[in-house]
């Protein structure tokens, strides 16, 4: 008896995936919705591949955010200089580096891998 429609196939989990993603985007626009986030200043631009399998994605590219500010509503908080980049390595790593600067906090700088 063939399974419902209804019922999702873990096969697809093997599947292949092959894509790409290029952005050039003014994230200002987006500060209307979200209710914590007063003000949004900034923008998105890169280009990602996408390959491997959805169990097991690859990206490969770069996406930074520039320019970017943002003042926080609850904490009273205001961000400046905020920059993040988004690499996808050929081994399959992801880098995610960010940095801030607040002049009630002092700078912050993260970076993860």
């Amino acid at each position: 008896m063939p399974r419902p429609r209804s019922v999702p196939d873990r096969d697809w989990l093997q599947g292949a995936l092959d894509g790409e993603l290029s952005l050039a985007l003014d994230i200002g626009m987006a500060s209307g919705w979200i209710p914590e986030v007063a003000e949004l200043h900034g923008r998105i631009d890169g280009r990602m591949q996408l390959a491997g399998t959805p169990a097991a994605p690859r990206l490969q590219g770069q996406l930074a955010l520039t320019d970017g500010a943002a003042t926080l509503v609850t904490p009273g908080l205001e961000l400046k200089d905020v920059r993040v980049e988004l690499a996808g390595q050929p081994s399959g790593d992801i880098q995610l580096t960010a940095s801030a600067r607040s002049e009630v906090q002092g700078r912050c700088r993260a970076r993860a891998c």
